[in-house]
């Protein structure tokens, strides 16, 4: 059970290393296989790690490809109270 979390870090760290990477760099660059990657790539999406930045054309594929990196960081939707003063 702790095989896929390891790889959820290893991804994590590599995107936030190169900043963008699409499914198959990411499975060249960490020696996996691309649905591996892409199945882990869909999970920190899901789980806020990761975003898809754009999609864009490459020689292998037909369609646009995602390209992904690390989530922003989520700001608090309340900065400070001074609204629950009346200031």
């Amino acid at each position: 059970m702790a095989r896929p979390r390891i790889k959820l870090r290893l991804i994590s760290s590599f995107l936030r290393e190169r900043e963008r990477a699409t499914a198959r760099e990411v499975a060249y660059g960490l020696q996996m296989s691309i649905p591996d990657a892409t199945w882990h790539l869909h999970q920190l999406q899901r789980l806020g790690e990761a975003a898809v930045i754009e999609r864009t054309r490459v020689a292998h594929a037909t369609r646009p490809v995602a390209v992904y990196g690390p989530a922003q960081a989520v700001r608090a939707a309340i900065v400070s109270d001074d609204w629950l003063r009346g200031r």
